[in-house]
């Protein structure tokens, strides 16, 4: 059970995965937490039960990087830099996490000073960059004359200068 600091609230919060470990992520206005089971024997957790602890407790001005992690296969993923420590999160809509970290972080970075409220600053949060494309299939023939094999692209065989029909 986390407990919050006064003036503290709970922004986002969603049962996910952090690496292979299942818990409760949260994101409040001041910290990012991932509270957890901790791993035990299997007689201690038969006989106790599983006990949860607060495995993640960063404050936000610690995060420094945020990004989506896609997969070929699957949901993309949250990928969290925490002062060089990168944590990855299996939650069920990364975009949306990505943004509500974007934005408590700016409110927690830059309150106004006469207002109180969060100043007009944009984060520069960086998503990666979508994967290249796969290269173009290459055909290989075989030439009918001299049964060398090379690429259709050629036009006429490297051999004996067959055209390709």
């Amino acid at each position: 059970m986390v407990l919050l600091n006064p003036g503290e609230t709970v922004v986002r919060q969603e049962h996910c995965r952090m690496e292979s470990r299942p818990g409760l992520l949260l994101l409040t206005n001041q910290r990012l937490l991932f509270e957890g089971r901790l791993t035990e024997g299997f007689l201690t957790q038969a006989f106790r039960g599983p006990r949860m602890a607060t495995l993640l407790d960063a404050p936000l001005h610690q995060v420094s990087n945020a990004h989506l992690d896609r997969r070929l296969l699957g949901r993309p993923s949250l990928r969290v830099d925490l002062l060089g420590k990168f944590r990855t999160f299996r939650v069920s809509d990364a975009g949306a996490w990505f943004t509500a970290i974007a934005a408590a972080k700016q409110q927690a970075d830059h309150p106004s000073p006469w207002t109180g409220q969060p100043s007009p600053v944009v984060l520069q949060v960086q998503a990666p960059p979508p994967p290249p494309p796969p290269p173009p299939a290459v055909v290989r023939v075989r030439c009918p004359y001299c049964r060398t094999v090379y690429d259709e692209a050629a036009g006429k065989c490297p051999s004996c200068g067959s055209p390709f029909y």
